[in-house]
């Protein structure tokens, strides 16, 4: 009997403790998700909300704060602009064409566009290219 509680004493702590893990995550992707929206209307001057409240021609939230894109994929998403294959990208970075194409995949992903025109349209319309 004394095994069975021990263990079970065990489980409920794994159990709290990765159900505490999941909430913290959960809370981060929803603020995440939230802040993203308010950005995207704010920057096509929606009204969506409370939050959203201000005036329309307040200033944007910088870029790469609105689309989570890292230093290597604003870096990537630059030479997808100016038109370079995959394994031009990899020559110019020093990395593998199949990680030129992953980074390409993610940029696209979290830009929400399926084609590396609308990705370079999307950087430039929205200064993504000028964050530096």
């Amino acid at each position: 009997m004394r095994l069975k509680r021990r263990w079970f004493c065990r489980w409920c702590c794994s159990a709290r403790s990765a159900a505490a893990q999941c909430l913290r995550l959960a809370d981060e992707l929803t603020t995440v998700t939230a802040d993203d929206t308010r950005a995207l209307a704010r920057r096509a001057q929606l009204r969506v909300g409370p939050a959203t409240s201000g005036p329309a021609d307040a200033p944007a939230p910088q870029p790469d704060l609105r689309f989570r894109l890292t230093d290597r994929e604003r870096e990537v998403l630059a030479l997808v602009a100016e038109g370079r294959s995959n394994g031009q990208i990899a020559t110019a970075l020093y990395i593998s064409p199949k990680t030129a194409s992953v980074h390409v995949s993610n940029i696209l992903a979290k830009l929400n566009v399926s084609t590396r025109t609308e990705a370079a349209t999307h950087a430039h319309r929205l200064g993504l290219l000028h964050a530096h």
